[in-house]
């Protein structure tokens, strides 16, 4: 058995069970074999995926926190420290917004971002995501992001309510050039949630703490043309609209024109 594979089938075990498991319960429901390695890579995944550990009358058990508890979590206590790693290292995380936590993603985001992008809607705004999105799907997009980040390769965050730890948003900065010091940002807000500015509240903080921390001195973000709430979030967050990309993506069966915003740190 290789590591990915314990990953998987632990991460969704757990999925079905919030009260947690012990390892003796995990290693005889899931057939694991006897090796060092396995109980290692338990260990392994509570910075991998977010999993939280504590002792408990029946041993030390495994499951994953619920959102009101990563909410609650001080920075110290918390792995985005760790997650974060090369270039990216002096970025802050948690951010607390005034009504937000931005984190890295953890399992207990999972089911939130499956059901967020399991839209078909939100499917035409968000690209490189299948659909349906699937729960696998959701896991992948936690394991990714924060092996990512641990290289120091780009930023993915979650935006949670800072009381019920509910998802709000996601938002990242990726494509990042360390020599022309610059990254594109991305966002989504669940289809439910749209309207309540959400997004700009994400993208006004991790824009400052980018400026703040890491040498990137140009931020840009692209839209599809006919996505003005989109637009909105960026114009409202203080960036420029710079020009028009025509049929420079396709969606579904279509090529669509983007327009190109641009933040820079001087502004």
């Amino acid at each position: 058995m290789k590591y990915e594979q314990f990953r998987d089938s632990i991460a969704e075990y757990l999925q079905s069970h919030p009260q947690g498991v012990t390892w003796p319960e995990l290693k005889d429901r899931l057939g694991l074999p006897q090796r060092t390695a396995c109980y290692t890579w338990i260990y392994r995944m509570e910075e991998d995926v977010g999993l939280l550990r504590a002792r408990s009358p029946k041993g030390m058990l495994w499951r994953v926190p619920t959102g009101k508890e990563m909410a609650s979590r001080t920075p110290d206590r918390t792995n985005d420290a760790r997650v974060l790693g090369g270039n990216l290292a002096p970025f802050p995380l948690p951010i607390r917004t005034r009504r937000m936590i931005l984190r890295a993603p953890a399992l207990s985001d999972v089911e939130g971002v499956r059901s967020a992008l399991d839209d078909s809607e939100m499917s035409q705004y968000v690209p490189h995501r299948p659909y349906p999105y699937a729960r696998q799907d959701a896991i992948d997009f936690v394991r990714v992001s924060r092996r990512k980040m641990r290289k120091g390769e780009f930023l993915n965050l979650v935006g949670v309510d800072r009381t019920s730890g509910e998802l709000r948003v996601a938002v990242g900065v990726h494509s990042i050039d360390w020599r022309d010091l610059r990254g594109e940002i991305g966002y989504w807000v669940p289809r439910k949630l749209w309207g309540n500015g959400f997004a700009t509240e994400a993208v006004v903080a991790v824009c400052k703490e980018v400026f703040r921390s890491l040498p990137i001195r140009r931020i840009e973000a692209t839209v599809l043309a006919e996505n003005i709430p989109s637009a909105r979030v960026l114009t409202h967050a203080g960036f420029v609209k710079e020009g028009t990309q025509r049929q420079a993506t396709l969606r579904g069966s279509s090529w669509r024109d983007v327009d190109l915003y641009g933040l820079l740190k001087d502004d």
